[in-house]
């Protein structure tokens, strides 16, 4: 499957490999690819990750049979204007922040779809949801 004869198997075999390979082309080479990335304005927003803002409002607590989401209100938050939904895997929250993106935050769980329950309180909302349980197993044939 994995083709291991392109790699050295013995102890002289890797040290010759490590001989072929100039220490100082490949930093050279290195720093130039790093640079490039630095300076990519494509790669700019990929450290930008919603769930750092995501965690300021959203706190998950896990037990064996339910997910229990919180999500913490501001004053300056309209509570007309915020909407909740969820999938299997994630919770799309729209109304926290000025974007008009939702925030999405996985779940460190799959939930089911059905049975949830919302108690908003004065300053936060709680999600109960039950957790989905998967019992269906695939048997795999070592060969």
């Amino acid at each position: 499957m994995f083709p291991w004869s392109l790699f050295p198997n013995q102890n002289s075999q890797f040290n010759d490999w490590m001989k072929k390979l100039n220490e100082s082309g490949m930093e050279k080479h290195i720093d130039q690819l790093l640079s490039k990335f630095k300076d990519n304005q494509t790669f700019s927003n990929f450290n930008k990750n919603d769930k750092k803002d995501c965690n300021e409002y959203v706190s998950v607590v896990e037990t064996f049979d339910y997910l229990f989401v919180t999500i913490l209100l501001d004053e300056k938050i309209k509570k007309d204007a915020l909407s909740v939904s969820y999938t299997h895997n994630q919770i799309y929250i729209l109304g926290l922040n000025d974007s008009s993106d939702p925030i999405v935050y996985t779940l460190p769980s799959l939930v089911k779809k059905s049975n949830a329950e919302v108690k908003r309180a004065e300053n936060k909302i709680e999600i109960k949801l039950p957790k989905f349980h998967d019992n269906n197993r695939v048997e795999l044939s070592i060969s």
